[in-house]
């Protein structure tokens, strides 16, 4: 059987439980802050009276310092708090303080958590009597705040002495206390005013000039050092002052092509300058630049993108979009050409750096070179690319005819021409026609079937064959007796390329006659004629052949193969 506690007895135990964590709290957190505060006076201290502290030891202190006021909240809050304070432990406690309880609330409690072989009557007697001594009981008296007051001592000593010296002192404490909670920070130390840095940070073009100019005032105890640091490096320059007023020094550091940049500060003594930056920014060069070509609709050719190179080359008519980057800041830029400007960059900064895009269409009659001129972050103007443009022309095509040979004809009137020809053509073919001349007067074209692109070729080789009636033509234009005609290939050029382009043949010439041999056999006989032409021009060549080998024979027979037998021979047999 378990009889429960009085709520009296329990609430009065909770009440002064709570004020002993309250004081707990409170202590610790000004002992942690004592803690605190000496650590802070003590870097202080140091860095004032061992100046100049190397950064690695003001990096040390600093961490040490975190580590103590770690520790110190650890002991003396996070493990009082932690500690567990039971309800008898507590009755004990204050039986201690008050021995006329005669140990009444620590026995009510314990025998109420085992009650067997007790009176119950007894039990309550016992608790009533405890209920009466809890209720004497005064939280604020029992765990008083001279306790505290102790503690706030050592911090208030603190307090007062920080504030003391900002007052006296607030230049130099100022840093001191603003480099001890920040051991990375680029400030100087208490001696740092004496120093007039009027250069300052500066931010400078690689292979620009770079002056530094700075002033100290005060005893010149040991010679000012300009102290560099440098890709982690530190190098240490001795100067001299350029000018002297009291003890007012000027100094100069002169440095005649920036390539890296670098921190900079300066050393008298003890006294050390605030740190600042040189900031070198690269040149502007378009880095890993890449050409995106998107060709005319009418090519039906398909987007292509390839490196910059030395330049742009593409059809007339093609959008040509540049892409590529800058690893220096870069505010505006355009791209000029020819003394105009072919539009202004698209910049975008990344990670990465700023992305610039420039697109253009490539006009006819673009060839020259192109000059990328940006505005740096600095607002200076400069040269980031120069490449070579040239919009390549659709050229028209090139018409041959192939039959007939012949060029000028004498031919009955009722005689059908059939006109086999050749085109050289790129992209393609939009119309053919046959233009005509009756009586040396141009008369209507006429309209023909395309030809066909003929594979192996490139793509660029057209065959077709047009026929033409010239009874048609005596028909239409009576008293006909003379006619020309060509043929008029048109590509697919668009208007606003200046198209189409169209090619010509030349001229065929048909004089009509009712009494002219058949044009067939008129090229038959042609035909005939330039065979027995090749024929002949073949045997002369084998005859002048056989000659040179009888007088290379000769060389041979005699023993003696000259330099020039040798080269008659290799002639003669190339071509026989």
């Amino acid at each position: 059987m378990q009889t429960s506690i009085p709520p009296e007895i329990t609430n009065g135990l909770s009440s002064l439980r709570r004020r002993i964590r309250w004081i707990q709290l409170i202590r610790g957190l000004l002992k942690t802050a004592s803690v605190v505060l000496i650590g802070l006076l003590a870097i202080v201290a140091l860095d004032f009276f061992l100046a100049p502290l190397p950064s690695w030891a003001r990096t040390t202190l600093f961490f040490g310092w975190i580590i103590a006021s770690g520790l110190a909240a650890v002991i003396f809050i996070a493990k009082s708090l932690l500690t567990k304070i039971s309800l008898v432990k507590l009755a004990r406690w204050l039986e201690e303080r008050h021995p006329e309880v005669q140990e009444r609330i620590s026995t009510a409690l314990e025998l109420s958590d085992h009650p067997e072989g007790i009176s119950p009557e007894l039990l309550l007697e016992l608790s009533n009597e405890a209920v009466a001594d809890i209720g004497t009981v005064d939280p604020n008296e029992e765990v008083a705040g001279s306790r505290v007051r102790r503690s706030i001592w050592a911090v208030t000593t603190c307090l007062v002495a920080i504030i003391s010296l900002v007052a006296i002192w607030p230049r130099e404490m100022s840093r001191l206390l603003t480099r001890a909670v920040s051991p990375f920070t680029e400030l100087g130390n208490a001696g740092a005013f004496r120093f007039d840095m009027s250069s300052g940070n500066l931010e400078v073009l690689e292979g620009d000039k770079v002056q530094i100019d700075l002033t100290f005032t005060g005893d010149l105890e040991k010679p000012l050092q300009l102290v560099i640091e440098k890709n982690g490096n530190f190098i240490s320059e001795t100067l001299e002052p350029s000018a002297s007023d009291g003890n007012s020094h000027r100094y100069s550091y002169h440095l005649h092509s920036a390539e890296t940049g670098f921190k900079y500060s300066a050393l008298v003594a003890g006294n050390k300058s605030d740190r600042f930056e040189v900031k070198v920014y690269r040149l502007p060069r378009i880095l890993e630049p890449t050409v995106n070509f998107r060709y005319p609709p009418y090519t039906e050719w398909p987007d292509r993108e390839v490196s910059l190179g030395t330049g742009i080359q593409a059809l007339a008519g093609t959008e040509v979009t540049l892409k590529g980057r800058f690893d220096t800041p870069i505010e505006r830029g355009e791209v000029l050409f020819d003394s105009g400007s072919l539009g202004e960059i698209k910049l975008e900064p990344t990670a990465r750096g700023t992305m610039v895009t420039w697109s253009q269409i490539l006009q006819p009659g673009f060839e020259g070179a192109a000059l990328m001129k940006v505005e740096h972050r600095l607002g200076r103007e400069l040269d980031a690319a120069q490449f070579q443009l040239l919009a390549e022309e659709d050229p028209a095509p090139e018409v041959e005819i192939l039959t007939p040979i012949q060029r000028d004809f004498r031919v009955k009137p009722t005689e059908q021409v059939i006109l086999v020809y050749s085109a050289v053509e790129q992209i393609g073919i939009a119309k053919v026609e046959i233009e005509l001349e009756v009586n040396g007067k141009p008369v209507e074209s006429l309209a023909e079937l395309l030809p066909e692109r003929i594979d192996g070729a490139n793509g660029k080789l057209w065959e077709g064959e047009a026929m033409i009636l010239l009874s048609n033509i005596v028909a239409k234009h009576k008293g006909a007796k003379q006619v020309k005609m060509r043929l008029a290939v048109s590509d697919n050029r668009p208007e606003w390329l200046s198209g189409p382009g169209i090619g010509y043949s030349e001229w065929l010439e048909f004089k009509l006659d009712i009494n002219a041999e058949s044009l067939v056999r008129q090229e038959l006989r042609n035909q005939e004629s330039d065979i027995k032409k090749t024929v002949g021009d073949a045997i002369k060549k084998v005859q002048e052949a056989r000659n040179k080998m009888h007088d290379a024979k000769s060389q041979l027979d005699k023993e003696q193969v000259s330099e020039r037998a040798e080269e008659v021979l290799a002639q003669a047999r190339e071509k026989l």
